[in-house]
């Protein structure tokens, strides 16, 4: 895992490679893994406290906002590689922490295609 630091200079390095190519996709892969990542290290951190530590709901949040953020890139990367069950089943899931839940089931569906 990247240090906080580090995640955060990865990330910013990668949204300034899309601004100048909104379609580089290796920049699109790597900072939807990085939320992706981002989203599961925050959801191991709130299963590792007490359920009822504050602190539980705000990673909550943040493992929410990393899955929202990772949006974006998730979309284009399942335009690009539509047979792609583990990026389908990324977006379908960013989909549902969003609130979106006709997006999560359409793209969820694509699953069992």
């Amino acid at each position: 895992m990247l240090s906080s630091g580090a995640g955060y200079l990865a990330e910013a390095n990668l949204m300034k490679a899309i601004k100048i190519d909104p379609e580089y996709l290796n920049a699109h892969s790597n900072l939807a893994a990085l939320y992706m990542e981002w989203s599961l290290d925050l959801a191991d951190e709130a299963k590792d406290l007490d359920y009822r530590d504050p602190r539980v709901t705000e990673l909550e949040n943040k493992k929410k906002e990393c899955l929202i953020k990772a949006i974006p890139s998730l979309e284009i990367m399942a335009v690009e590689f539509p047979d792609n069950k583990s990026v389908i089943r990324n977006l379908a899931q960013a989909y549902r922490a969003s609130g979106n839940e006709e997006k999560f089931k359409e793209w969820y569906d694509k699953l069992k295609d």
